[in-house]
């Protein structure tokens, strides 16, 4: 049980930073450029294009988001006007003036240059152009121009609409930009709004100062591997220490091998899981890593060069593990069903039995075993084999309640408030996934995120762990009704499966959406 659980544990932090609902920001087919609304351009002229400068104060923004932009845009004038230099010719002072003001303004040249501009391959799926993060940068460690780097995606419609199998998603293009750090992300959405055709986004990079929150957790997990240092180095008796000695729970979670005790009753007093199933493990363990595979190829799926080639490869047979791995969850939710189902199915023998695992489930901290079953007595071998599968079902509750769910709340912190800020860079923005959990970590913590929708998921696969959590509580109810009544139970069983089928059909019909979020051929003429 121990190792099972430290694997676990480490499956559950991968999970937890992985992708399964990637499919839902799986990038649109590529097509050619001419068949989107693109803008057309009217004629451009540069002797009555207005000033830089001018422009700037017209923006509808506050005090300081305009003076920001008046910086840049203003000095952008004095450089254009530092290389016309009017007169340098008829004076050595006017050539020497013109010569300073470019010295002092020709960042303003580093910071057109800085912008993401158009490039190869975007009828291939180059969709983002993240232009240059590390010259935004360079502008504000020099403190020449406070800026913050932001990616502006850009909705271009479909003009087009293929007969019997529309595909209207829009071009998104990604452009990167060094917006004024003194705006925030709402004033820049309605500016680029106002000026643009299109309907746009913008995300902005967090501040990399850490906040009073992210110090509290940082300080919080600190102490927390400091304990496990020292209860490793100070060898203590103690079964509550004992449970944070990293060389212990190492040796077990890398150990093959069964260390079991035979009781006087021929039963292991170790009260550990039940070892026949090694095959379930087994394809538990594959389940999870060709998850984690798919997860892998799906998350870096939008940011690539040549999303056509993964459209094109969709007819081979080597791209279907990755293409279709989200259909692996079902997979893995009917074994730890199965697993359940092997450990209590005839230990339930009445509704004591049944209440006594559900009060187990919801109300009990304490790991080790109940005292009436920590030692042995031949005159109740028969009772202790009677309830020996439900004292380890217990005991496997207490297990995940005081190891498993406090993992789980840490992976959900962790993703809400320390992995934003944990990292730079173009495409180290999080923004989405910081509103997502400051809005909804408590219902990823009691499990009930997937009641509500995609937004109110934190970590991707949280909306897993709560089905894993949701469906043990009719499970066990279902496995007491069939002790007695096995048609009965079959019968509600293929009831609530038949419901959910149908429950699924009816959003996806009356909410037109697609049918499957996942890559397609291209549609049959």
């Amino acid at each position: 049980m121990e190792t099972a659980g430290i694997w676990t544990l480490w499956m559950l932090f991968v999970s937890a930073t992985a992708c399964s609902l990637c499919p839902l920001r799986v990038p649109p087919r590529p097509r050619p450029l001419d068949q989107y609304k693109l803008p057309t351009i009217p004629d451009f002229n540069l002797e009555t294009m207005p000033v830089f400068c001018n422009f700037s104060r017209e923006l509808v923004v506050d005090g300081e988001c305009r003076s920001g932009f008046e910086k840049l845009l203003c000095t952008t004038d004095e450089t254009m006007d530092s290389l016309i230099c009017s007169g340098q010719a008829e004076s050595v002072e006017r050539c020497s003036a013109c010569a300073k003001k470019w010295h002092e303004s020709k960042w303003a040249l580093s910071w057109w240059d800085s912008l993401g501009k158009p490039a190869a391959g975007v009828s291939d799926g180059n969709y983002y152009w993240l232009g240059d993060y590390e010259l935004c940068s360079q502008l504000r460690r020099e403190e020449k121009f406070d800026g913050k780097y932001c990616r502006v995606e850009l909705e271009i419609p479909d003009s087009l609409v293929e007969e019997g199998c529309p595909q209207t998603d829009p071009l998104a293009i990604v452009l990167g930009v060094c917006m004024p750090s003194s705006c925030t992300d709402d004033q820049l959405h309605r500016l680029v709004e106002r000026y643009s055709p299109y309907k746009t986004t913008i995300d902005c990079e967090l501040d990399m100062r850490f906040s009073t929150a992210a110090v509290t957790l940082l300080v919080l997990f600190g102490l927390w591997v400091v304990l496990q240092i020292a209860v490793t180095v100070v060898d203590s008796d103690s079964l509550l220490l004992l449970c944070l000695n990293i060389k212990l729970n190492a040796r077990r979670a890398l150990s093959t091998k069964r260390n079991e005790k035979k009781g006087r009753c021929g039963t292991a007093v170790t009260f550990r899981a039940p070892q026949s199933l090694h095959a379930l493990h087994g394809l538990e363990f594959i389940a999870f890593i060709w998850l984690i595979t798919g997860m892998v190829y799906n998350l870096m799926q939008p940011y690539i060069e040549n999303v056509a080639f993964s459209y094109d490869a969709v007819s081979s047979l080597t791209v279907h593990p990755t293409n279709n791995y989200s259909y692996l969850v079902d997979g893995l939710l009917a074994m730890s069903a199965l697993y359940t189902t092997y450990l209590l199915y005839g230990e339930m023998s009445s509704v004591n039995d049944l209440l006594h695992v559900v009060r187990r489930t919801l109300l009990s901290l304490y790991v080790a075993l109940p005292p009436r079953f920590r030692n042995w007595n031949p005159k109740t071998c028969t009772k202790m084999h009677s309830f020996a599968a439900l004292v380890l079902v217990n005991r496997t509750i207490c297990y995940l309640a005081t190891r498993f769910w406090p993992a789980y709340a840490f992976c959900v912190l962790f993703m809400w408030i320390l992995f934003p800020e944990s990292s730079s860079g173009p495409l180290w923005i999080h923004t989405e996934t910081a509103e997502r959990c400051s809005n909804s970590w408590w219902k990823n913590i009691l499990f009930i995120n997937n009641l509500f929708g995609v937004r109110d998921t934190c970590v991707d696969f949280g909306y897993v762990v709560s089905l894993e959590a949701q469906y043990f509580v009719p499970l066990i109810a279902l496995i007491y009704l069939a002790r007695t009544r096995l048609l009965l139970a079959k019968i509600i069983a293929s009831l609530l499966m038949s419901v959910s089928t149908l429950i699924g059909f009816y959003r996806t019909y009356a909410g037109a959406l697609p049918p499957a979020p996942l890559l397609t051929a291209e549609p049959i003429e």
